[in-house]
């Protein structure tokens, strides 16, 4: 007969504070310019005390401020131009002031268009942020790292850093321990340079036009057509309407020929369609 789990910890208020006051006494659990930062032994062995003096499961405590980080990542994040701000509850305005000793090592993510992404698969994206193997640095503008640089991962992956120091098979140890050193050097200058980069492609990028702003909406309403053949003809309906005035246009362009009569989209039925007049036999 399995064994029943041990229900977890209640998480109240007064014991989150304790596990953020613990929490910003060790540094390399979040400052990435911290010499311990990617020594994963050492940050293990830190998550292990403050589990220790809250008297928590470890794997517990680190989920615990992952979500507290989360939290607060969200709250601070750069509102859309034209979003309604809404007033703080209790517990955001807490947070607010309890976590903002992280501030500066949070980076958010660009902007993405709301026509193609949806608030719920915006905040699945934040939730898959990894507090305690994230590479932080001070604040800059909105950008995204690549995959490579965005987390170390599960301790069951091995990280970037990790794999540059491993010696390859016929290297020697000491040449490989060498490059280690080098590569998370290199790795850091690759995301400053990467940060302006991405800068500057953000406000480099226009923001999207009429067309593509309609042309996402016509794709989102025909998303929610299940029938494939009511779909199909919908789409030829409107690619010959489309075709049609444009070869009026090319033939117009010099006669100057009134507009083409728009297209009457019938309604689409499953019904057999009524006999011409002049096939009815008589």
């Amino acid at each position: 007969m399995a064994t029943r789990k041990a229900a977890r910890a209640v998480w109240t208020q007064e014991l989150e504070q304790s596990l953020i006051e613990l929490w910003q006494e060790h540094e390399c659990l979040f400052d990435i310019s911290h010499d311990m930062y990617h020594d994963r032994v050492e940050k293990e062995r830190r998550w292990r005390e403050v589990a220790d003096a809250l008297r928590q499961p470890v794997e517990e405590v680190k989920t615990r401020a992952v979500s507290l980080r989360t939290q607060y990542s969200r709250l601070i994040k750069p509102k859309p131009s034209g979003a309604e701000s809404k007033p703080l509850t209790p517990r955001q305005r807490w947070l607010l002031g309890a976590m903002d000793f992280l501030k500066k090592y949070i980076v958010h993510r660009p902007c993405e268009n709301t026509l193609d992404v949806t608030f719920g698969e915006q905040e699945d994206a934040e939730d898959k942020d990894d507090l305690y193997d994230t590479p932080s640095g001070p604040c800059t503008p909105s950008t995204v790292f690549p995959p490579e640089w965005t987390y170390e991962g599960a301790s069951s992956s091995p990280s970037p850093t990790s794999t540059a120091g491993r010696a390859l098979p016929g290297e020697p140890r000491a040449r490989g321990v060498k490059r280690k050193g080098k590569s998370e050097k290199d790795i850091e200058l690759m995301k400053l340079a990467f940060l302006k980069q991405m800068a500057a492609r953000i406000d480099a990028d226009p923001t999207p036009d009429a067309f593509t702003a309609f042309g996402n909406q016509v794709a989102a309403e025909l998303r929610q057509i299940e029938d494939p053949s009511y779909l199909t003809r919908l789409k030829r309906n409107i690619m010959n309407m489309i075709y049609d005035t444009q070869d009026t246009e090319r033939s117009g362009s010099s006669s100057r020929a009134p507009p083409p009569a728009p297209h009457t989209c019938q309604p689409i039925s499953s019904s057999p369609s009524p006999i011409p007049h002049q096939y009815a036999t008589t």
